[in-house]
């Protein structure tokens, strides 16, 4: 396995259940107050809560503020 092979994927942060930071983001996909859907290499990153928002959003690297309820990988 090659080092690169081993820190594919994303680095994901979650502070309670109303802050989170998701680094190694490739695009957004889908964003509304009640579900933000990242791209995560060849996966979608589905996040679901209420009254959220972005906090930033700069090349990789996305802070999510507000109530969540879940993330899954699909």
């Amino acid at each position: 396995m090659k080092k690169q092979d081993f820190f594919e994927g994303a680095y994901i942060e979650l502070r309670g259940n109303s802050d989170l930071l998701v680094e190694g983001c490739e695009a957004l996909l889908d964003y509304n107050e009640d579900l933000i859907i990242l791209q995560i290499g060849k996966q979608a990153l589905n996040i679901h809560g209420r009254h959220m928002q972005m906090r930033y959003l700069s090349e990789k690297k996305v802070g999510i503020s507000g109530f969540i309820k879940g993330v899954m990988y699909v």
